[in-house]
């Protein structure tokens, strides 16, 4: 599990992160933590390959820097809808990508709206 007191890390602009899952079980991270979407400043979140599982927290929508340029949600087991509220975010996109997931339903416009290129 990630400690929710990364969301005091509220000034970085980087989050690059990749866990080390037991790949002998089925257990990965667990989700991720709501308080992500308080760090307001970041350009890059990166949270791909690492198995989290729950659903996309709607905080990440908070996430108001000037430009994100690279949202990387992808091949993790999150499950459930997009959340809307990711249609705030400021994206100059290199790279948005929820692909490789187990989402249950189509990139909502406001998300889609984001960029020509998202991959769902």
């Amino acid at each position: 599990q990630l400690p929710s007191e990364l969301g005091l890390m509220s000034q970085a602009e980087y989050l690059n992160l990749y866990v080390a899952a037991d790949h002998r079980t089925s257990e990965g991270p667990g989700s991720i933590p709501t308080e992500v979407g308080t760090m307001s400043q970041l350009t890059t979140l990166t949270l791909a390959a690492n198995r989290f599982s729950g659903s996309i927290p709607t905080e990440l929508g908070n996430i108001n820097s000037a430009t994100i340029t690279n949202f990387a949600l992808s091949s993790n087991s999150l499950t459930g809808a997009a959340p809307t509220e990711l249609g705030k975010l400021n994206l100059g996109v290199a790279i948005f990508g929820l692909d490789t997931n187990k989402l249950c339903s189509v990139v909502p416009t406001q998300v889609e709206a984001l960029s020509s290129s998202v991959s769902s």
